[in-house]
């Protein structure tokens, strides 16, 4: 190996292992979010599962709460999450679980005719979905 080529492998090591030890870091340093959360049993295309609601006051200067929608197998283990926004009183808020999918309304997205988006999670959840909870409940949310 030439002495360039032990100089960027080193280079890039060294950049790897700092951002790896930034990212613990910021992890280990995460405060824990006050949510409010309810939860219940429902069964959606033929299997049991628990969904948790979770809803807390944004932290940011709109008057849009954030809220959370988390659904888990009945062992407990998270399969699928999702973030959305809605506005306190607002008749335009919705949420509905469904024979094979919930959906719900995000006030942090407008349609065209100025009602708020609709968000759909399918069910049975899949690995992607599964995968990505799992990445934000790690890094992100505590």
């Amino acid at each position: 190996m030439s002495e360039k080529a032990f100089i960027r492998l080193r280079t890039l090591c060294i950049t790897f292992l700092l951002l790896l030890g930034a990212t613990i870091t910021y992890s280990i340093n995460l405060k824990p979010r006050p949510w409010d959360c309810g939860s219940a049993e429902k069964s959606i295309a033929g299997c049991d599962y628990v969904i948790e609601i979770c809803d807390m006051p944004s932290e940011r200067v709109s008057h849009l709460n954030d809220a959370r929608v988390r659904v888990y197998n009945r062992a407990g283990a998270l399969l699928a999450q999702r973030r959305y926004h809605f506005e306190p009183y607002s008749p335009l808020n919705g949420f509905a679980v469904g024979d094979d999918e919930i959906r719900f309304t995000d006030a942090n997205k407008r349609s065209s005719d100025g009602s708020f988006e609709v968000q759909t999670l399918a069910f049975p959840p899949t690995r992607a979905d599964w995968r990505a909870a799992l990445f934000e409940s790690l890094f992100f949310d505590r």
